[in-house]
């Protein structure tokens, strides 16, 4: 069935490390929860498509996917609106006080896989250089973070 793919990575593959502990341990959900987990599915939907119109050429000989069926076309304008939805969550998101200050740098650090996304979006992918970057800054300023709550008084929500 097409789309069951993209609907099992979106279910699972970002959102699921995130909503299985906060299960586990039975905490009272808040809406910065939600709107982790719905931007969460929506980036690894991106990312799932990304890499299927990437692979696209191997796939069509080898098994079938989302983008396989429905082709690079309309997965490309997927992938798009994939993106936007990204931008418009995360802006309401913002704009309504849902999302800590602290948390918009981290929000910033996606910004170019989101350009890349929107219309620089090339065959053979982004550069790895840019990604590892972006990850490595992103966990050196969650750290920083971490470090910070626990050694003062100061909280990111």
């Amino acid at each position: 069935v097409p789309g069951v793919d993209l609907v099992l990575h979106a279910a699972f593959a970002l959102t699921y490390p995130y909503v299985i502990p906060l299960l586990l341990i039975d905490v009272d959900v808040s809406t910065l929860d939600v709107v982790i987990v719905a931007l969460l599915a929506v980036v690894s939907l991106g990312g799932q498509l990304e890499q299927q119109l990437r692979d696209l050429d191997t796939d069509e000989h080898s098994g079938g996917t989302f983008s396989t069926r429905v082709g690079r076309r309309r997965a490309t304008a997927l992938l798009r609106a994939s993106a936007l939805a990204t931008v418009l969550l995360a802006a309401v998101a913002q704009a309504t006080g849902d999302v800590p200050p602290a948390m918009v740098p981290l929000a910033l650090l996606y910004v170019p896989t989101l350009l890349h996304r929107l219309g620089w979006w090339r065959p053979d992918g982004r550069p790895a250089g840019l990604t590892w970057a972006l990850v490595a800054t992103a966990l050196v300023y969650g750290a920083g973070l971490v470090m910070l709550a626990a050694t003062t008084d100061w909280t990111p929500v």
